[in-house]
């Protein structure tokens, strides 16, 4: 394991890396994969080969890695940090709501979510208060089956707890993540008792978890689903009309938009990076991790990894292994909202086009805000003339 104490690039999570962190992810791949981060015990991996090791290796655990976020922020047991048995007891339900079976059975109700959000729009709308946000609330209301007199507090719930997606919130952040998911406990527990036979929220339910353990569901699929939904959609969106070719294919060919977006997904990676903590000695490709370390596995910057994508600057429906990215992690804790996920935005980009040949954007630049978890883009004005 190498340790820098000089480069030319910007620190990692400094202001400057938060507005461009590609210099400093290509510098820290090609000299210092296994990074010290100063002020820290934590080693950040950025090399595609290193971080999916780490995801197949059982040695890492997500309960270790996320030990820390929970005593933070109080997080509830969920998928997300627990391993092993505790882990598949919780994910099988999981799989039961977002799965392909799911996935089938609400298609069509994705096209009709698409095209609630679409018909409305304006010259004047904005992509993400607009567009992107008001179609993860509806994606995510399809999938758990919520009420449609339900479906502005549903909204409401999932903008408060984007909070919780701090992996080390400060203190304040940290009470108001608490705060916006016991709301919407209390919300999505109402539900379940009143929810008719058959439906998402009734089989989840009758699932067998302990309530608190189904809650838990709802608030992971909400927490990593909602905000990273809505900000990949504005960066599809953006990057889309801003290529006349790209947009033209999109409409034209069928099967191009899935394709495109697989991709899309990959140069974005919703969700940058996790935590894990080495329970033994392991060695990855660039070196070894001692036993005890927390590890952040840095899969923005895997996905960006030349030796891992050819080009990985550009956004290419043409791989010939489209599905080989990190985006949605790997091993026993893959996203179960992978697939919904892939669902989703190619059914908005083609809805959109359809329905508004002409639509443009006012603002051609894709910016993106000072944040590194998620990393988040800037939104703009589309012009429908």
């Amino acid at each position: 394991m190498s340790v820098a104490t000089h480069s030319p690039v910007a620190p990692l999570f400094s202001f400057a890396f938060l507005l461009n962190p590609e210099p400093t992810l290509a510098w820290l791949r090609e000299n210092d994969p296994l990074h010290a981060l100063a002020g820290t015990d934590l080693i950040v991996l950025t090399r595609y080969e290193d971080c999916a090791a780490v995801f197949i290796e059982p040695a890492f655990t997500a309960a270790g890695g996320q030990a820390r976020r929970v005593e933070a922020s109080g997080a509830p047991v969920s998928m997300l940090n627990t391993d092993g048995p505790q882990h598949h007891s919780l994910r099988r339900p999981g799989a039961a709501l977002l799965g392909p079976p799911a996935l089938r059975r609400v298609l069509p109700g994705l096209a009709a979510a698409a095209g609630a959000v679409v018909a409305p729009l304006h010259s004047g709308s904005d992509l993400t208060r607009d567009v992107s946000e008001p179609y993860a609330t509806r994606v995510l209301t399809t999938v758990l089956g919520i009420p449609p007199d339900q479906v502005a507090s549903f909204d409401r719930h999932a903008r408060a707890v984007a909070v919780a997606l701090d992996p080390m919130p400060r203190p304040a952040s940290a009470r108001a993540g608490q705060d916006a998911v016991a709301a919407l406990h209390a919300f999505a527990d109402e539900l379940m008792d009143a929810a008719l036979a058959g439906s998402p929220l009734a089989q989840l339910a009758a699932s067998g978890l302990d309530r608190p353990d189904a809650l838990g569901i709802i608030t992971l699929a909400t927490v990593g689903g909602w905000s990273p939904l809505a900000e990949l959609t504005t960066v599809a969106v953006h990057r889309v009309l801003g290529d006349p070719e790209l947009r033209a294919r999109i409409v034209r060919e069928n099967g191009f938009a899935a394709r495109w977006c697989e991709d899309a997904i990959r140069w974005h990676t919703p969700i940058p990076f996790v935590s894990r903590r080495a329970d033994r000695d392991v060695a990855l490709p660039s070196g070894i991790v001692p036993a005890g370390t927390q590890v952040l596995v840095h899969i923005g910057s895997a996905d960006r990894d030349p030796s891992g994508f050819d080009a990985p600057g550009e956004i290419r429906a043409d791989r010939d292994h489209p599905r080989d990215h990190l985006a949605f992690g790997a091993g026993p804790h893959y996203c179960l909202g992978a697939g919904l996920v892939r669902a989703a935005l190619p059914v908005l980009l083609t809805t959109l086009l359809s329905a508004h040949p002409q639509i443009a954007l006012r603002a051609k630049p894709l910016v993106w805000q000072a944040s590194a978890f998620p990393r988040r883009p800037i939104s703009t004005v589309l012009d429908l003339a």
